[in-house]
């Protein structure tokens, strides 16, 4: 249980590392090109609250939405795991693993 932890973190700083690279590039590109394209104090601005809105609401999609609906398809798995035996599954069982597995994963 504590690999999957650090294992979902790892991933977590990963997707989390990329966007904030990608952002980086963008910023370094926008920058560069500043000066070779003539733009207007305003459209700069636009331009760069642009990409700061893009950039947050990625982040924002990935942490409330896309991070949430993995670890709940993770827990599902595993919750059946343990609780299913040769007989099917024992729902009673498997409620309480499912929760406590959100739980551990910071949900809920």
């Amino acid at each position: 249980m504590e690999n999957d932890f650090l294992y979902n973190n790892q991933n977590t700083i990963v997707v989390v590392g990329i966007g904030l690279v990608i952002v980086l590039i963008i910023f370094a590109v926008f920058f560069k090109l500043r000066h070779k394209v003539k733009l207007t104090t305003y459209q700069k601005w636009v331009i760069l609250a642009t990409i700061i809105t893009i950039s947050l609401v990625s982040l924002w999609f990935y942490w409330y939405q896309y991070r949430p609906s993995q670890i709940r398809s993770e827990c599902n798995a595993e919750s059946l795991e343990i609780v299913t035996d040769r007989y099917g599954v024992r729902w009673g069982e498997y409620d309480f693993a499912y929760k406590a597995c959100l739980r551990s994963k910071g949900l809920k």
